[in-house]
């Protein structure tokens, strides 16, 4: 157990300290207000205060763990050590520089997705509009290496002493967005859609969707035996996100009363965990949401939902909010579409804060870092430079032993359409995530 002496508290404070040393350094802590418990105490301890009390471990705090309000905070960004570094306030008297519970707490709360932001076409806060992006440490786990930071500072500081190793994790979870290409559609879309391809001269795709709906081959978007069996040979435990939305505007799955969909989605959860994928329209209506988990847990018979945003459409706080309300347990949406890396600056699983509140909440984040729709849709890579663009992710999760947790779709590993020549990236991407 660690004593840490502040003269003061908050809600702010008290959370990112369970971050740290319970979540991240899985060590228990105590907070005392008193100098004189603090200087009495043998034990391991720290002081997180404008004025040193001792020789140990001695962070200055920034004001912002003490504030209540959200408001545009100053941010200087130095890079110190080759690591950046913000909220500023040490000399050569203190352990650090910089205040690590304080930046960790902007990263992790995303702060900065509060304040005014220019969205993109989703209302999405994108990559571009985020610190990490405009000072290149977007795939730089930051928090997890400030943590180390006090960790080794802590270990020196108190000869003998060391914290329980961390262990890295790795979490395939695949998006299904379309459940089949062609098979199990009303029998008017399927005549719309082969009548579109002969219009148009696509005379290739309408022979394979043809043979696909006469049974003479297997609908490109059955991947789920191929998942399967790739993911039980290396000893993975993947995630499944179901859309179960209503077909239109950007939901365009099957009727999620559609028998092969309950078919689907109970195999699914029998090789694996199924979570909800809810629907771009369940952000405007929570009806629609509560309709969604309903069908997840009666097709499941799990109670427990944990989801992923479709078009990771997240929107601080509303988003989270809704989802506890619907007892949401765990959320995986926290990625940015147009960009790898880490959106929290984290590698680790976190409790969600609402700043709006001012209260952490009962919802866990399991942040994702790799997302095939970012290396060929905004990248624009090639299977080869798609490979080479995930290794620098990778390896930065395996260096503070965090959980790399990836976003891939049961059509992107197809070989078919857009995605010719993209299963052998999945492959590899395992091979190297699991070296």
């Amino acid at each position: 157990m660690i004593l840490v002496y502040s003269n003061q508290t908050s809600p702010r404070l008290v959370y990112v300290l369970n971050l740290v040393f319970k979540n991240l350094l899985k060590s228990n802590f105590e907070l005392t207000q008193s100098p004189e418990v603090y200087r009495d105490y043998a034990g391991l301890k720290m002081a997180y205060s404008a004025q040193k009390i001792d020789n140990g471990i001695h962070i200055k705090p920034h004001s912002l763990l003490f504030e209540t309000d959200i408001t545009p905070q100053k941010i200087n960004v130095v890079y110190e050590n080759a690591l950046p570094t913000f909220f500023q306030t040490g000399d050569a008297a203190h352990s650090f520089s910089f205040d690590i519970f304080a930046a960790a707490f902007y990263m992790v709360s995303r702060y900065e997705e509060y304040l005014p932001h220019k969205a993109d076409q989703y209302d999405r806060f994108q990559a571009a509009e985020s610190l990490a992006y405009q000072h290149n440490f977007l795939q730089t786990a930051v928090v997890n290496h400030w943590v180390n930071l006090l960790k080794n500072a802590i270990e020196q500081r108190f000869n003998g002493f060391l914290f329980a190793k961390q262990t890295y994790v790795f979490t395939p979870t695949i998006d299904i967005d379309f459940a089949f290409a062609y098979k199990h559609k009303p029998y008017l879309e399927r005549t719309k859609s082969l009548a579109y391809k002969l219009l148009k001269g696509n005379v290739n795709e309408y022979k394979t969707q043809k043979k696909v709906l006469d049974n003479k081959l297997q609908d490109p978007y059955n991947t789920y035996n191929y998942l399967g069996d790739l993911h039980e040979k290396y000893g993975l435990k993947p995630i499944y996100f179901y859309l179960f939305g209503n077909y239109g505007g950007l939901d365009q799955n099957l009727d999620p009363k559609n028998m092969q969909v309950k078919k689907l989605v109970h195999y699914l959860a029998q090789i694996a965990q199924v979570g909800l994928h809810p629907s771009v329209a369940s952000n405007k209506n929570e009806q629609i949401l509560e309709r969604e988990i309903h069908l997840l847990r009666a097709y499941t018979q799990n109670s427990d939902v944990v989801s992923r945003q479709h078009f990771l459409m997240l929107k601080m706080p509303k988003t989270y909010q809704t989802l506890i309300k619907q007892s949401v347990t765990a959320d995986y949406s926290m990625a940015f579409a147009d960009e790898l890396g880490f959106r929290a600056g984290i590698a680790s699983p976190f409790i969600f804060f609402d700043l709006s509140t001012n209260q952490p909440t009962k919802l866990t984040i399991f942040p994702c870092a790799i997302m095939d729709a970012t290396l060929l849709f905004y990248k624009k890579l090639s299977p080869s430079q798609a490979n080479e663009a995930i290794k620098p992710i990778i390896n930065e999760v395996k260096a503070v032993k965090g959980n790399l947790i990836s976003i891939w779709h049961n059509n992107s590993v197809s070989d078919f359409a857009e995605w010719k020549g993209w299963r052998i990236v999945y492959e590899r991407f395992l091979l190297d995530a699991l070296a």
